[in-house]
């Protein structure tokens, strides 16, 4: 399992989320600022409309999303 991380520098609820990731060794995941213009077309590309979002893939194929720890742990474990 992989994942995709949309977050960005004003968002009140994302140092939660970049913290708990960051202690994750065990799933790997690039972060994405939504807030940069590449980061802004990713975002668009997988319909994410709101920030923490993290989008979970298993064999290429997305299986969900969280945007709270207790819903990454729902994902991840």
């Amino acid at each position: 399992m992989t994942y995709k991380f949309f977050y960005t520098s004003h968002c009140p609820r994302c140092p939660q989320i970049k913290k708990y990731l960051e202690q994750r060794k065990d799933i790997e995941g690039i972060w994405i600022a939504a807030d940069t213009d590449d980061g802004l077309n990713e975002a668009r590309k997988y319909q994410v409309m709101q920030v923490p979002a993290v989008i979970f893939f298993e064999n290429n194929g997305e299986i969900g999303r969280a945007g709270t720890v207790a819903e990454i742990e729902s994902f991840a474990g």
